[in-house]
């Protein structure tokens, strides 16, 4: 046998003996090798995706870092994530699909206008983020007012950031075919009436998710020239699919898509960086040890690990941050602090004998 192969000057982090096998679950480090940007302890980070995105906020914050939030309350009452505040940067609820982001960004720049404006239990209901406003708005003047204001301070978000984190979700989602308007959940889940001839599924493909975050990418350079993005993918599974696939499959489709769109865009933009969450939670080595018994939520053990990472790959200046390496325990303020808002647990116990479930 050659002694002399391309292998041989390796790093231990390109072989999976000694980078997984050979290492405590908790030191697994799938970050390693990567190329990236560093970012500055005070440098303002906006954060926007799904349900996963919220732990990035919430860390950010704990540890004194600058997380930018440009939609506070009107009355000065501080955050309150009971009431959409402080869970982003604005209030705009679980950004699921490239599209909705595409849009967002859009809808801040006037270039998208209009939208549906729901009911339910009373209340009217922003169909661009129906679960981030608990029981909606009094009125509809209330609620166009308050959707000009949160897409002036979501635009001041995507102007004053330096860092944007965005966490990508689904493959998924529900679009008006009439008007183009990307819903976050089917019209009828939580407010408005369901209309198969209007509201119409749709599945990205993973070349429309490359194209998506090329456009996303084109679209905040627009904004902010100066604006990094770092994506990743989200690790929680589909709580419920519309492609008529096993939803672990579903599941596993739309992340795998997502993974891809974001290798390609991290790969060829120099402003994009990558960082794998989704290989920490979901890699072969966890056995599903960082999921909670329904193999959905993910444990605060879990998101220690991940958290662990990011903040060695993008904040070395900060101090090494005392997470465990891997606890099977968490305090209840762990426990509280890995809860997070997400728009598709309403489907969790719904099935063919129930339509709908109260939230």
């Amino acid at each position: 046998m050659s002694r002399n192969h391309p292998y041989l000057l390796n790093p231990d982090f390109t072989f999976w003996d000694r980078a997984v096998s050979e290492k405590a679950v908790g030191e697994i480090n799938p970050a390693l090798g990567a190329q990236s940007f560093q970012i500055h302890p005070t440098d303002p980070v906006m954060t926007m995706g799904s349900c996963f995105a919220q732990h990035v906020s919430k860390r950010l914050s704990k540890e004194g870092c600058n997380f930018l939030v440009t939609e506070n309350h009107p009355n000065n009452q501080g955050l309150n994530a009971d009431a959409g505040f402080g869970v982003f940067t604005g209030r705009y609820g679980n950004i699921y699909t490239i599209e909705q982001a595409i849009q967002l960004a859009k809808r801040c720049l006037g270039e998208v206008t209009g939208g549906d404006i729901w009911t339910h239990k009373g209340g009217f209901i922003d169909s661009y983020r129906p679960r981030s406003i608990p029981g909606g708005f009094d009125s509809k003047e209330a609620l166009l007012k308050d959707r000009q204001n949160h897409l002036d301070a979501v635009l001041k978000g995507f102007q004053s950031a330096k860092i944007l984190v965005f966490t990508l979700g689904l493959t998924e989602g529900w679009r008006n075919t009439q008007t183009g308007q990307i819903y976050p959940i089917a019209p009828g889940v939580a407010g408005g009436e369901y209309d198969p001839d209007i509201h119409q599924p749709f599945n990205m493909s993973v070349l429309e998710c490359i194209s998506g975050l090329q456009e996303f990418s084109t679209l905040m350079k627009s904004i902010n020239p100066m604006i990094k993005i770092i994506l990743t993918v989200s690790p929680v599974p589909l709580a419920a699919t519309h492609s008529g696939k096993h939803v672990l499959t579903a599941t596993f489709s739309s992340k795998s898509k997502l993974r891809a769109a974001a290798e390609v865009i991290s790969n060829s933009e120099k402003n994009v960086d990558y960082f794998p969450s989704f290989e920490i939670i979901q890699g072969l080595a966890q056995s599903g040890r960082y999921f909670e018994h329904n193999l959905r939520e993910v444990r605060a053990n879990g998101v220690d690990h991940v958290m662990r990472i990011f903040f060695d790959k993008y904040f070395p200046k900060i101090a090494k941050i005392g997470f465990g390496l891997d606890s099977n325990s968490a305090s209840e303020q762990d426990l509280k602090n890995s809860q997070v808002l997400c728009d598709e647990d309403i489907f969790i116990g719904m099935g063919e004998n129930q339509t709908e479930r109260q939230i």
